[in-house]
């Protein structure tokens, strides 16, 4: 995805998510389409909804390369 298409809200095939500046980023291959927050929830079990909410809102999560914080973003596989 580029930048335009991020703003067009086109679903996104990946999602790369890091915990902490030092720790070393997750990459997570979307299997099924389906909403970010559910998808980081389902995939990331060790964590709470409202440690999440906060890498979301932290700017920790990037999509296709871009960074993410809306938690209700489309992925598709």
């Amino acid at each position: 995805h580029t930048l335009k298409n991020f703003r067009e809200q086109r679903p996104a095939k990946n999602a790369t998510f890091r915990q902490g500046k030092s720790s070393k980023p997750s990459i997570l291959k979307v299997d099924q389409p389906s909403e970010l927050m559910k998808f980081l929830i389902e995939k990331l079990t060790d964590n709470s909804r409202e440690s999440i909410k906060r890498v979301l809102k932290n700017r920790q999560v990037l999509v296709d390369g871009v960074v993410l914080t809306q938690f209700n973003h489309p992925l598709q596989k």
